[in-house]
């Protein structure tokens, strides 16, 4: 995927240590990214981290405001900070983007109503084609909601919104070999229904905008 790069927002220690809260399928999720950064450093795609940056348990410095062992970024990715929901507000990640050349995104991360949703209506806004995990974005319950109902909204939304350059896609979490060099022209002839690939939908999205995206050969 030229011009693609991989964007991880807030999974940081903080949102594993709540005592009375846990994540939608935490465990899982994070499993799932993990796995779709190694892919992503298998193709040298460049990934960028976004790392909340406030006060109590994400002041700079404490374990809590650590990004997750898991998925801790190499010391030639990219590590943006950011004290609002919006991982562009007074940040430099637009700059970071533009000296990478990207044009397309990829996102995941928590929490999804808050910072990953935020950002996700702030990079359209700006002309970025972008990709939202479906499996890979997380948060808690709310007083009114489930986790799961949360996860489940922004996803219907992302996939329902044909007018933006928005997909809500599943990730590649099951994949053998990766290849990037098709289109979903190919990948719709070539790509058997068993792999975990965008759904239908997002196939007729992607082959209109000529997006290409990573799918995996039996």
């Amino acid at each position: 995927m030229e011009n693609t790069a991989l964007l991880i927002i807030d999974v940081q220690v903080a949102m594993f240590s709540y005592e009375n809260a846990s994540l939608y399928n935490g465990d899982k999720v994070l499993t799932n990214i993990k796995r779709i950064l190694e892919t992503a450093r298998k193709v040298n795609m460049p990934v960028v981290f976004i790392q909340h940056t406030e006060d109590e348990e994400y002041t700079k410095g404490l374990p809590t405001w650590e990004i997750c062992q898991e998925v801790s970024p190499l010391a030639t990715e990219k590590v943006v900070e950011k004290s609002s929901c919006d991982s562009f507000y007074q940040t430099n990640l637009q700059n970071v983007l533009q000296d990478l050349g990207v044009k397309n995104l990829i996102i995941m991360g928590m929490q999804s109503e808050f910072c990953v949703d935020t950002t996700c209506r702030r990079a359209f806004s700006m002309g970025y084609n972008s990709i939202l995990t479906k499996d890979a974005h997380s948060t808690f319950d709310s007083e009114s909601l489930t986790g799961e109902q949360i996860v489940h909204h922004e996803n219907r939304g992302y996939s329902l919104k044909k007018w933006c350059k928005f997909q809500a896609v599943k990730s590649w979490v099951k994949m053998g070999k990766l290849h990037s060099d098709q289109t979903m022209e190919g990948v719709t002839k070539q790509c058997p229904a068993k792999i975990l690939c965008p759904i239908s939908r997002s196939f007729k999205i992607c082959y209109r905008t000529g997006t290409k995206i990573f799918y995996a050969k039996p």
